[in-house]
């Protein structure tokens, strides 16, 4: 996988960071937080995928989604963790708001981590959306839920408004 940041115009590259492990890994979505720094995620199969300070640090299932602060100069990671369930979780979109993160990931995880869900059933043979929101630090979850029906549900991105406030026109 790998970030870069542009120049302004798009005529130069102003910074690259590659990374990942032994087998695929794929980056999927990112977001700025309000300091201009890049989260990434993505999906990795990787037992090895480089992890700093992570939240879960064993790969559970044959694809796992992974979560990461990049540093303020682009070259490494304040924090990288997986983030799933012994199945094929793959994250696919990512929001910045208020010091969280929150994700959005395709699961077939009857395991995914969950806090506070307001759905906390995967149903069976089945492939859901979920939500999950980290902390600030990347260390734990504030929130994670799946989200879906009978059928398969996925997710392919995330908007975090302020409570009550309208949805921009």
């Amino acid at each position: 996988a790998f970030a870069l940041r542009l120049s302004p115009t798009g005529s130069a590259l102003e910074q690259l960071l590659s990374f990942g492990g032994s087998e695929n890994d794929e980056a999927r979505g990112v977001a700025l937080d309000t300091n201009g720094t890049p989260y990434v995620v993505g999906v990795t199969a990787s037992p090895n995928f480089p992890l700093v300070n992570p939240f879960q640090s064993t790969l559970g299932g044959p694809q796992e989604a992974f979560v990461a602060k990049l540093n303020s100069t682009g070259t490494g990671f304040v924090y990288s963790t997986y983030l799933g369930g012994s199945g094929d979780d793959q994250a696919r979109g990512v929001a910045f708001h208020q010091e969280s993160v929150y994700v959005v990931v395709r699961t077939s995880s009857q395991d995914f981590p969950l806090v506070n869900p307001f759905k906390s059933t995967l149903e069976q043979f089945n492939t859901d959306a979920f939500v999950t929101k980290l902390n600030a630090s990347g260390t734990g979850l504030d929130f994670s839920s799946y989200l879906g029906g009978l059928a398969t549900d996925q997710a392919f991105g995330v908007v975090v408004r302020r409570y009550g406030g309208p949805f921009p026109e």
